[in-house]
């Protein structure tokens, strides 16, 4: 009878109630954390795919499936800010999209290989599906014009993944390549639709407690996965030998450091969100900005396992590569979201990044140790 109950006619035009209520509060689901465990698994899956190919092409197609991963669990934070999982309709929908965000995540490993179709039929299905559905769910209720638009990109890239899908080598990295920026210009061109003309941050309204905790358990997701790979090269090693401690402590703290450099702010900037007359235009910020910390602790979880398992030596390129580059990305997303809730110019963090990268030129005559240790100093001086 409450699945049936959800069905009739709710406020405002909705063919379906299932929207929040903003009275009741907008506290994260146990079933969105039990969502997120599919997405710990993608991340994990993008680790090792980063790991099996460690140069130019492995990290192009390892960000096209990052951008992919973030793109499908972002969108789905932004649903269920709207809707109630506590409803048998939306609980349905966040099931059924966290067996196909499965299926996608399943393929990771060999989505530029023989289940490229898996990963992009998936994909495809959970973006177009899910606002299809929302929209269903809206009938003519005023926020029914959003759905729209959004339907109408996630259709606008679907031919681009499905096609890159049947294709071959540079042809597929082409077309995922102009899928995954025209997923990612969409919001930030306000997803202009014919007869419906673009969206604005006001017509967006959030919680923005309720997205700021989504993303603040993305990140704990992600550094997660640096501590797994952490251990788990730990593990693979024969004796504990005074190098390998090192390298271990190294490891250790940067994951620690880069949680302690986001959450040091994540309260204050939670608050903030809560508060503002118009969150739409600070969730896009939490939308865009998050997605460069998490590429860039998914590259420090990739030369925290390659630093424990080879120590001393002289580093190489790929190894410099992801260590230097992946602080990079983290200090980078982390400085443009600071600044965008401080509203000040992030110059600590550009100091941190210009001391890290002025160990590059030398990477071939240090030993990953002395180069990780190098990483680390700078996050000390953040946190502290």
């Amino acid at each position: 009878m409450a699945f049936l109950s959800g069905l009739e006619a709710g406020p405002g035009g909705q063919r379906i109630d299932a929207l929040r209520d903003r009275a009741d509060g907008t506290e994260v689901s146990t079933l969105e954390l039990f969502f997120d465990l599919v997405y710990v698994f993608a991340v994990g899956q993008i680790s090792h795919l980063l790991i099996d190919q460690l140069d130019w092409r492995g990290a192009l197609e390892g960000a096209i499936i990052t951008v992919a991963v973030w793109w499908a669990w972002i969108d789905t934070a932004w649903i269920t800010n709207w809707f109630d999982p506590r409803k048998m309709p939306v609980r349905l929908m966040l099931i059924a999209l966290m067996g196909l965000s499965l299926i996608m995540s399943a393929a990771i490993p060999e989505a530029f290989g023989d289940r490229a179709q898996w990963f992009a039929l998936a994909y495809v299905t959970i973006q177009v599906g899910r606002s299809a559905f929302c929209l269903f769910m809206l009938g003519n209720n005023r926020e029914a014009a959003n759905f729209v638009r959004l339907t109408f990109w996630s259709v606008l890239s679907a031919p681009l993944w499905i096609a890159g899908a049947f294709a071959d080598g540079d042809t597929r990295l082409l077309l995922w390549v102009a899928a995954v920026a025209l997923d990612s210009a969409a919001p930030a061109l306000g997803y202009p639709t014919p007869m419906l003309g673009k969206s604005t941050s006001e017509t967006w309204e959030i919680s923005g407690g309720h997205l700021a905790e989504r993303c603040q358990l993305f990140v704990i997701i992600a550094l997660g996965e640096s501590v797994l790979l952490t251990g788990a090269a730990l593990s693979d090693q024969e004796a504990l030998t005074a190098a390998v401690t090192f390298a271990f402590a190294c490891a250790f703290l940067i994951s620690v450091l880069m949680w302690w450099v986001y959450f040091a702010r994540a309260g204050r900037a939670a608050e903030i969100f809560e508060q503002l007359e118009n969150p739409g235009g600070m969730g896009r910020a939490y939308t865009y900005f998050h997605l460069p910390m998490i590429a860039g602790i998914i590259s420090l979880a990739v030369a925290n396992e390659l630093l424990i398992a080879h120590p001393t030596g002289n580093a190489d390129g790929p190894f410099a590569a992801v260590l230097v580059g992946g602080a990079l990305l983290y200090l980078f997303g982390n400085a443009i979201f600071n600044s965008t809730i401080t509203e000040s110019f992030p110059w600590r963090r550009l100091a941190a990044g210009v001391a890290i990268v002025a160990i590059l030129p030398f990477y071939a005559v240090l030993s990953p140790l002395v180069m990780s240790a190098w990483v680390v100093l700078p996050f000390i001086g953040l946190a502290i």
